[in-house]
């Protein structure tokens, strides 16, 4: 009875891994396509950083950190975020989501239990990895840079640090963080 029970467990891990996998492949290619459809389009006027800005004050929980961002610093963010989405291909919205998921509060010093740091809660390991950023996370424009270098490199989970099972849910997060 142990044997089969094992082998139970281990072909519904099996599917689940697989599962995570598939999901994965499947969302982050989605990301791609929706990005490369509208990259040629995009244009940023001021109107657009304005509606990111407002979108993140609503969004935003109540700050109590050193780094909580101002609306000078929030607007700013918004701006930063549609320059590197343009220049990445990512969408502001889906930066967005991933933003709100990973530090809602917006405070640019926020380090996790697991030790990722600022906006976008990098992990120490990755400052000054990327060609073109700067090594201090707990700058807008430095976390920013380092997290969408991270994006293009690897998918949602893997940017995350999810490797197992449990922690499958984080693309439904993202998806579902700004809807």
């Amino acid at each position: 009875m142990t044997k089969k029970l094992t082998l139970a467990l281990a072909i519904i891990s099996f599917t689940l891994t697989f599962k995570l996998v598939f999901d994965t492949i499947e969302f982050a290619e989605k990301v791609v396509s929706d990005a490369e459809e509208s990259y040629d389009s995009w244009t940023y006027p001021e109107a657009e950083f304005r509606s990111t800005s407002q979108k993140l004050s609503e969004l935003r929980r109540t700050c109590n950190g050193n780094g909580c961002l101002d609306s000078d610093d929030i607007y700013r963010l918004a701006f930063e975020m549609h320059s590197f989405s343009k220049t990445f291909g990512f969408s502001p919205q889906k930066l967005t989501q991933i933003l709100m998921v990973e530090n809602p509060w917006l405070d640019s010093t926020a380090v996790s239990p697991a030790g990722a740091i600022g906006l976008m809660q990098v992990m120490p390991f990755h400052a000054g990895a990327w060609s073109g950023c700067g090594q201090n996370l707990t700058s807008v424009s430095d976390n920013l840079c380092h997290s969408v270098s991270i994006l293009e490199a690897y998918t949602l989970l893997r940017y995350n640090g999810c490797t197992k099972v449990y922690c499958m849910t984080y693309v439904q997060k993202v998806q579902d963080a700004t809807e």
